[in-house]
């Protein structure tokens, strides 16, 4: 396994980024050679991408599945595009990002082999990228994603600040029938015949945060006849259950068996 942490420039966004990436190799587990499959996971409103990296291990499971990881810290963004504040950060992750890394490391240029996925905020930045660009993505790993954010702002518990969203997002009414609302991205690209990546969604059963609205996402997929792979898991919003979550969710993603299964 290789650790890597690069430092550069978004045209994108016009800041200075921080990635941490893994590279499955000398693993003694996979028999995996590059280019690799590649995982791009967006953290969450809170977190960064070397605390996810550290307290969710995500190092092993990336060696078990010989996969390799690209871990974004997505500054409170829900990683969507504010031209108008300089800050594209759709167009950094599905497009600047995936370039940037495919140059500079042994990365498979393959739709197939390519991935988003997320914690909570970064949930909700995995499947709206991977909707947006799904020319680049072909699987969409989500944990306890922060959909239908219209809905979770107006809870009690929120940490989501009012100002800020609307900032992001616009009122309830523009954010519902703009390209930032998910469920309108998914049915448009239904009536126009648009492939839609595979999708994986775990929530706790008891999230306070956004258990309530997963399930009403997920009546809203069947209802379409759009397939998710899901479970009912019992944890809340945080570290310990996503934790336990990787295992499915990088099976999911890569099914390759590994040495830990011989």
């Amino acid at each position: 396994m290789a650790y890597l942490h690069f430092n550069f420039k978004s045209d994108a966004i016009d800041q200075s980024i921080e990635l941490d990436v893994i590279l499955p190799t000398l693993t003694g587990g996979m028999d995996c050679n590059p280019p690799f499959k590649t995982l791009y996971f967006l953290t969450g409103y809170s977190g960064g991408a070397r605390e996810t990296l550290t307290f969710l291990n995500m190092k092993l499971h990336a060696m078990l599945h010989g996969l390799a990881l690209v871990v974004v810290t997505g500054d409170r963004s829900f990683y969507v595009d504010k031209p108008e504040w300089g800050d594209n950060y759709g167009k950094f992750i599905g497009e600047e990002l995936v370039e940037i890394t495919r140059s500079l490391l042994p990365l498979s240029r393959k739709k197939e082999d390519t991935f988003i996925g997320g914690i909570s905020m970064g949930g909700f930045g995995a499947l709206i990228n991977g909707l947006h660009y799904s020319d680049t993505f072909s699987k969409i790993a989500m944990l306890s994603p922060a959909l239908r954010v219209n809905k979770i702002l107006k809870k009690e518990i929120s940490p989501l600040k009012p100002d800020r969203m609307e900032a992001i997002f616009g009122t309830e009414d523009e954010y519902l029938h703009s390209d930032k609302n998910p469920e309108k991205v998914l049915l448009d690209r239904k009536k126009s015949g648009k492939a839609i990546p595979e999708l994986f969604l775990r929530c706790g059963c008891q999230d306070e945060l956004v258990y309530d609205v997963n399930k009403e996402f997920l009546r809203f997929l069947e209802e379409q006849n759009i397939p998710v792979d899901f479970e009912e898991t019992d944890g809340v919003h945080d570290l310990v259950y996503w934790s336990k979550m990787l295992e499915p969710c990088f099976a999911f993603l890569s099914p390759a068996k590994s040495f830990m299964e011989e």
